[in-house]
């Protein structure tokens, strides 16, 4: 869950969103990440860091600090942790092979999103596609 820290009212927004994934799924084990974006505008901060954390905490989650504008350090840091957290719920790691025949992506670790993952949180694409993520299921 990403939300802005230089905009309170976006960070408010992620306790009843995480409020209705539970309750639309209330057993799936769902790995969860809070991302505080725009970490490059740090004079316009106006969420601290220590209440994304102790959001994060809250939730069950990881807090990150990201800037999609500059490095992308962080952004490439939060995904790679939910990689391993989904694959750390599922019992194995990227690229092995579980009961139900299902497989991490073969090629690239840090877009490894499972097939059930991605029906569990995702609404339904156009045409069925699913343009920009790679998966397999066996």
């Amino acid at each position: 869950m990403v939300f802005s820290i230089t905009d309170p009212r976006s960070f408010r927004t992620v306790l009843p969103l995480y409020q209705h994934v539970r309750r639309i799924h209330p057993s799936a084990s769902i790995p969860i990440i809070l991302v505080g974006n725009k970490s490059d505008l740090l004079r316009a901060r106006q969420v601290p860091a220590d209440q994304g954390e102790a959001l994060a905490a809250q939730l069950g989650g990881v807090y990150f600090e990201a800037s999609a504008r500059e490095s992308h350090e962080g952004v490439q840091a939060a995904f790679l942790h939910l990689c391993q957290e989904v694959s750390r719920a599922l019992g194995g790691t990227n690229g092995e092979k579980r009961k139900g025949g299902k497989t991490f992506v073969k090629e690239n670790p840090r877009k490894c999103i499972p097939t059930s993952l991605i029906n569990v949180l995702s609404p339904p694409f156009p045409n069925g596609e699913r343009e920009g993520l790679q998966f397999i299921q066996s």
